[in-house]
């Protein structure tokens, strides 16, 4: 056996070694992947502010151009401000407002006052959801729009974005101004790809993509997703007409979805799921069908996955009616 071959002689370890600038750019890849979890670790797991503040900085002080950046800063001005160092988070917080202005961070952190408004958001966002909701449903997409620009403004990280975006889309079929409606839509599926909305945006943006009408003009109806975004097969680029849906004899063969709609404030949304999976389970034991729950304000939707075509979603609508 060489000894380059075998782990009891140097030779072994010095051929490891990086030596190309490919495996010497790797190798700085992996240190810093490695300190920068260690900072994440340090902080979020063990709490141990002060090792997390070194291993942050090392990652600084020997990389200064990595790609860890913008999140070493975030992190580093987290924990200045949770050990009452604000004058140091300050220097973190103006390092992201110069050299990340327009991340998600810079633009959330333009406010000074953005730590307490991170901790008062979660209740602030929800309320802000509601009302927005609300005056969806009662026409009113002027304040939909400033909604939408104020949680852009305020609160640019929410995990409500997504919801907001979707709306302020909505809320501009009815205005007929359908070219920023596929504005804002692809924004969002670019911006958030994994959410409990975006299997409908993306649906909704595929149809359109495939040269369909929206709908648009009218109310805001309740079943936002059935009337006001109702797509045609009309490509003559006129408004629809009554007929608003899509035919179903062209998409009797591809894959169908059942959709339950309920109240949130009448109806325990695990309940539901409970009794549905329950009911799937009794009556199609050779079928497994997937569950997803969406909720939009007061409104919940159970949608059921696993249709191979119309007729197999009708035969599950009969048994579903007949239990």
């Amino acid at each position: 056996v060489k000894r380059s071959e075998d782990p009891h002689f140097e030779e072994y370890y010095l051929k490891q070694i990086p030596s190309t600038p490919e495996q010497i750019q790797t190798s700085n890849d992996v240190i810093q992947e490695g300190l920068y979890n260690m900072g994440l670790i340090l902080k979020d797991k063990l709490e141990d502010f002060d090792a997390a503040n070194m291993e942050f900085k090392e990652l600084l002080e020997r990389y200064p151009d990595n790609t860890y950046r913008l999140d070493v800063y975030y992190n580093l001005y987290l924990l200045c401000m949770r050990t009452d160092q604000v004058a140091e988070a300050e220097k973190w917080r103006g390092l992201i407002l110069s050299d990340f202005a327009e991340s998600k961070y810079g633009i959330a952190m333009k406010d000074p006052a953005y730590l307490d408004n991170l901790k008062q958001m979660g209740k602030v966002q929800e309320q802000l959801y509601a009302e927005t909701y609300d005056n969806y449903l009662n026409n009113n997409n002027e304040a939909v729009h400033e909604a939408y620009a104020e949680m852009m403004r305020r609160y640019p990280l929410s995990k409500l974005m997504p919801k907001f975006m979707f709306i302020d889309a909505l809320a501009y079929v009815t205005q007929k101004n359908y070219d920023k409606f596929k504005e804002v839509l692809k924004e969002m599926l670019e911006r958030y790809p994994e959410t409990d909305i975006t299997p409908t945006a993306s649906a909704i943006m595929k149809h359109v993509k495939a040269g369909r009408q929206l709908a648009g003009g009218g109310s805001n109806a309740r079943g936002m997703m059935w009337t006001s975004v109702a797509l045609t097969n009309d490509t003559t680029g006129k408004e629809a007409s009554d007929k608003q849906f899509a035919d179903i004899k062209s998409t009797a063969n591809k894959p169908q979805v059942f959709v339950l709609v309920y109240s949130t404030d009448s109806i325990d949304s695990n309940i539901l799921l409970y009794e549905l999976a329950r009911h799937n389970f009794r009556s199609f034991n050779v079928r497994d069908y997937d569950l997803e729950k969406m909720t939009f304000g007061s409104m919940g939707l159970l949608v059921v996955k696993g249709f191979a075509n119309y007729p197999e979603l009708i035969s599950y609508r009969t048994v579903f009616d007949a239990a």
